[in-house]
């Protein structure tokens, strides 16, 4: 018979965060342009504080990616996305990137922990959902834009759209990137 080939599942986790890291950056350089973009529209607001703090946090994980742990960096990562969906959804509501953040943020719970994280997550976000619903029908909150005039300015709809597609461009780049690994060690044991 001939020699087994054993792999650590762990490197191949952290070389996949690594290429999550990767695309992010590449990717959230033109979506951070037409999110800012939207200031001139609607006035400056602390969201694109938020956003730009945000983005300088996978930043500082891909410059270090070295040093710190990938269990570490993901963490981090679901954390930007929760941060960033919340940030999002309590400004513009359902007219933000709140639910492919949130929708992320799930895909990869399942992929580097487990489906009970990812359960928890959904109910997280649907209860947030239902709790800000109900801090705005009872007075206790306002978004920041008129949402009749904010949804007919063009930039409103090239954020949504470029957020959609860099979205979908990372998603289907990342599933293809964890099918190619898979397929390449199909037939290899796992260590444990």
């Amino acid at each position: 018979m001939g020699k087994e080939t054993v792999f650590n599942f762990d490197e191949l986790k952290k070389d996949f965060v690594n290429k999550i890291l990767k695309s992010f950056l590449i990717l959230s350089i033109p979506a951070m342009a037409f999110s800012l973009s939207r200031m001139f529209f609607v006035g400056f607001h602390h969201i694109y504080v938020w956003s730009i703090a945000l983005y300088a946090v996978p930043v500082f994980l891909f410059l270090f990616r070295e040093r710190i742990n990938y269990k570490i960096s993901i963490i981090i990562i679901y954390s930007v996305l929760i941060v960033s969906g919340f940030i999002s959804f309590l400004m513009f509501s359902f007219f933000s990137m709140t639910l492919l953040y949130f929708f992320m943020s799930i895909i990869l719970a399942i992929l580097f922990l487990n489906k009970k994280v990812a359960w928890s997550l959904l109910i997280l976000f649907v209860s947030l959902f239902i709790l800000v619903f109900l801090l705005y029908k009872n007075g206790f909150h306002s978004f920041i834009v008129d949402f009749n005039q904010y949804n007919n300015l063009t930039i409103s709809w090239a954020t949504q759209i470029s957020f959609f597609v860099l979205f979908s461009i990372m998603i289907i780049f990342l599933m293809f990137e964890f099918h190619s690994i898979l397929y390449k060690h199909r037939d290899i044991k796992k260590t444990i």
